[in-house]
């Protein structure tokens, strides 16, 4: 018997390495009555890719009874064994003795022993009553036994499985066990028409669904990301030209201040080796990531605000940007790039992609965009919706931000008008006669 740490040295790995193999199932350990973790010789041959030794096999006599009141019964079976493997000449290495259920395939004491089956450390089983291991599915024990050369040896006496050992309790175990089966079935009708309910209260309030809020949360998160990492940056790169500027002669320098193009490019060098998974959101998100760097530094210089400092979750407004050809406004839509793409690839939708994209990438807005071209405006039905209309000579769409405030998602769409102003009235000057 090797400890945890014996066994590491043998094997050549740390102890961590066990416990981890211990959790996967990659190489189960065994434990002692406190709890504390040892290996043997087939463990060893098993780390060590080495051929197992032979296994002990062993005759094993098994007892059980479904209550503690009814411990005489175990002692009876186990007496009427005893003399059953004197007669046959049968010796018995292991007594398992048991109180619990033949309901229940849960028992610690019979699991251990089915291990054991497929493990092939038992050679001969021995029972008063084939109701002894469980009341149903006896048959399928039994091909078990068969299947790992394990000789099933049955008594089959019935003084030792008596009719009053609560069978009627085994039977209203499976009533019971019905009745909780369709209790948990109504759980689930409800906990699904309350699932559609709010779907459908979500359509109704232009909410975005729970897979489109995953990805714009996502865009959101990969634009903070990328600001800090370029912050990082900037902050070590500027330590390193501030020392070089101090200790090297002016012919021998060779860093530049920092600037966000450099590190834009710097992060596009090493992001698919390192950072793979920016690429499930827009490409919009990392551009306007840089851009925020770069106006948060060019305000610091020109005196209009703070040193920047890093952006946390849960703290900083919590947004990206769009440019003005990645996206199309529609009356009461807004299609998000890589939205559909993102949808798709969650639920590794193969089939019909280029069908579903657009209509999954399109999220609701509660009202459609005010500013309309001369000439392409609809009359509105509603007179306050016709005083919110803006009709002007020319609308361009020059970009947008998605934006969370409070748990709700907002888009803000920047666009450049052209109006006509209204004549200034001019003052008339007369006169007034008497």
């Amino acid at each position: 018997m090797y400890s945890a740490a014996q066994f590491a040295k043998q094997v050549g790995v740390s102890v961590k390495t066990l416990q981890r193999w211990d959790r996967e199932g990659r190489l189960k350990a065994k434990r002692t009555l406190s709890g504390r973790r040892y290996y043997d010789e087939a463990d060893l041959a098993t780390a060590l890719n080495l051929p197992k030794p032979p296994a002990i096999r062993r005759t094993v006599a098994y007892c059980r009874v479904s209550s503690p009141a009814q411990r005489p019964d175990l002692q009876n079976q186990r007496a009427a064994l005893e003399r059953y493997a004197v007669s046959k000449q049968l010796v018995v290495d292991e007594w398992i003795v048991e109180i619990g259920g033949g309901l229940n395939f849960e028992r610690k004491r019979f699991l251990r022993l089915v291990d054991a089956i497929v493990e092939g450390e038992v050679s001969c089983l021995l029972i008063a009553h084939q109701d002894r291991l469980a009341r149903f599915g006896f048959a399928l024990i039994k091909h078990l036994c068969e299947t790992h050369h394990t000789e099933l040896v049955v008594m089959n006496t019935q003084t030792l499985s008596p009719e009053q050992e609560l069978v009627v309790q085994d039977l209203m175990s499976i009533i019971h066990g019905f009745s909780s089966r369709l209790y948990g079935l109504r759980n689930y009708r409800k906990a699904l028409e309350k699932a559609l309910k709010d779907e459908n209260r979500a359509q109704d309030q232009d909410d975005p669904t729970p897979e489109q809020v995953e990805y714009l949360k996502r865009a959101c998160g990969t634009r903070r990301f990328i600001y800090n990492w370029g912050r990082e940056q900037w902050e070590k790169q500027y330590q390193a030209y501030k020392l070089e500027q101090e200790t090297v002669f002016e012919e021998q320098r060779v860093l530049t201040p920092p600037n966000t193009f450099a590190l834009k490019k710097q992060f596009h060098q090493i992001r698919e080796q390192d950072y793979p998974w920016t690429y499930q959101v827009t490409k919009c998100v990392v551009e306007g990531a840089f851009a925020d760097l770069k106006s948060a530094y060019d305000n610091f210089f020109a005196g209009r605000s703070n040193y920047p400092q890093y952006k946390k979750k849960g703290k900083s407004h919590e947004s990206f940007y769009l440019s003005n050809d990645k996206f199309t406004v529609g009356t009461h839509w807004i299609s998000i790039p890589g939205l559909g793409r993102f949808i798709l690839d969650q639920r590794q939708t193969k089939k019909d992609r280029g069908k579903l994209l657009r209509r999954l990438g399109a999220v609701n807005v509660a009202e459609k965009l005010r500013f309309v071209e001369k000439g392409k405006a609809t009359t509105p039905a509603k007179k306050r919706n016709k005083r919110k209309q803006v009709v002007c000579e020319r609308v361009k769409i020059l970009g947008a931000t998605v934006s969370c405030e409070a748990g709700h998602w907002y888009v803000s769409i920047q666009v450049e008008i052209k109006k006509q102003r209204p004549l200034t009235p001019t003052a008339v000057v007369g006169w007034m006669s008497d």
